[in-house]
């Protein structure tokens, strides 16, 4: 008999959401489907007290379904999309914003939308009474953009958070397979596996300056920019300084005579980019967990074959040890492991790509003397934990970590606009203590080594 349950809710800033999932099926069939949704008046965080310019929604649809052939084989399917559109949430700053002549050009009425599909599909066959093999192929597509306001100008904001205009069409497609096959005896349970996979990626940016004074080519008396001039000769003749090298007065940003066919504040246009890349993995791996009395091993390998803007090999050793103190109720654990750290997918080809590129250099703050592909890292990662359970009801655990990363990944800013690339920084050393207390009816969870990120 299908089951299923309907939820709905209404709350403060016009927050409401509703969701239906359904089951159903036969002896060897059974398919789970999932709906749900939200619309609000508050979807991000705001910068003021007061919240303005701050709606969005978000759409859930999920289906899984599960068909035995035989005892021995099976097949399951997940199908899944997602959506949300949602505002850029304005400041004060954002609202009757001026142009260099005064006029009000409008508030500011940035926002995004995300869409994701995903197709997984698995066969499973079970292998006597022993093994498990698992086959499936995926694709998973994720799509960005970012609309600018509709009058380009008024996206223009304090100096040191908008200057530029911008917008964004960003997909990222993986497509791969993976399989793996298990097999347990006794108290030991080995598996080994594959997964190769092939990620597209397609950037295009539209971007273009709206603050009349970031590439101004002249400059006052004290040394601030001026608006209203598009060419260093023609600051003498109105009682300015050129804003060059060879003015000694000139001590901030120069100007590039690059950008001011992209400047909106001179009659420019927007500058458009495209940036495509195709990025490998195959990944190869084989893992033993035994128990023998108190003890628990998990030993394992993994390795990594990275190929995409750059290219890089990492041979990745797990290993994990756990002992249970009966007696006390007391299960202690420690872990190592190392792992290919590649860098984030998100605008990795403007990051890379965008130090070449005469237009972008100067907005991604470009170093002459670094490289502009990120090249792939890797870290070490030790964990040292105790679960202690005081009679049945109250579990205490701790844990403590350390990591340390060569090519450590972080986000900057793209000039002065909301969009974000990645960017490496060498080391990275990070020590982290946790503590928990629970109380309850819980079972206390296996030891095992750390998780690779």
């Amino acid at each position: 008999m299908p089951t299923g349950s309907l939820t709905a809710s209404y709350g403060t800033f016009g927050s409401a959401t509703g969701s239906i999932d359904l089951g159903y099926g036969s002896d060897n069939w059974g398919n789970f489907f999932e709906l749900d949704g939200l619309d609000t008046s508050r979807f991000l965080d705001p910068p003021e007290f007061v919240v303005f310019h701050d709606k969005g929604n978000q759409q859930n649809v999920f289906d899984r379904v599960d068909y035995q052939f035989t005892p021995a084989n099976a097949l399951h399917l997940n199908l899944n999309y997602s959506r949300s559109w949602f505002q850029t949430p304005n400041s004060y700053d954002s609202l009757n914003v001026l142009d260099q002549f005064g006029n009000d050009v409008g508030n500011a009425g940035q926002h995004s939308k995300i869409e994701t599909f995903d197709i997984a599909p698995t066969y499973t066959r079970t292998i006597g009474t022993t093994s498990v093999f698992n086959f499936g192929p995926y694709i998973r597509k994720d799509t960005y953009q970012y609309y600018p306001s509709g009058n380009p100008l008024a996206d223009l904001g304090p100096p040191n958070l908008q200057t530029q205009t911008i917008g964004q069409y960003r997909t990222l497609t993986n497509a791969g397979v993976h399989s793996d096959i298990s097999y347990t005896k006794g108290k030991q349970t080995i598996k080994g596996g594959a997964i190769y996979s092939n990620t597209f990626l397609r950037e295009r940016d539209s971007l273009g300056i709206v603050a009349p004074t970031f590439n101004s080519p002249c400059l006052n008396a004290g040394g601030t920019p001026v608006d209203g001039f598009t060419n260093p000769a023609q600051c003498a003749a109105a009682g300015y300084q050129p804003n060059t090298a060879a003015n000694p007065n000139a001590t901030g940003t120069l100007f590039n005579p690059v950008l001011l066919p992209y400047d909106l504040t001179r009659a420019g246009a927007n500058y458009e980019y495209f940036g495509h890349a195709d990025i490998k993995e195959l990944a190869l791996y084989i893992e033993d967990s035994i128990k023998a009395g108190n003890w628990l091993f998990n030993l394992g390998i993994r390795g990594d074959l990275y190929n995409g803007l750059a290219s890089a090999t990492q041979a990745e050793p797990r290993l994990g040890l756990g002992y249970s103190i009966k007696r006390t109720n007391t299960a202690l654990r420690v872990s190592y492991a190392r792992t290919l750290e590649s860098p984030f997918n998100e605008n990795l080809v403007l990051s890379s790509q965008g130090c070449s590129n005469d237009v972008l250099s100067p907005l991604l703050h470009c170093s002459p003397a670094v490289a502009g592909t990120l090249q792939p890292g890797f870290r070490n990662e030790f964990h040292a934990g105790l679960q202690q359970a005081f009679g049945k009801n109250l579990v205490f655990s701790g844990d403590y970590i350390w990591k340390y990363t060569h090519n450590a990944f972080d986000f900057s800013v793209l000039g002065n606009t909301p969009i974000t690339f990645p960017i490496k920084f060498c080391d990275d050393v990070e020590m982290v203590v946790m503590c928990n207390l629970q109380l309850g009816l819980l079972p206390r969870a296996a030891p095992g080594h750390g998780q690779p990120r």
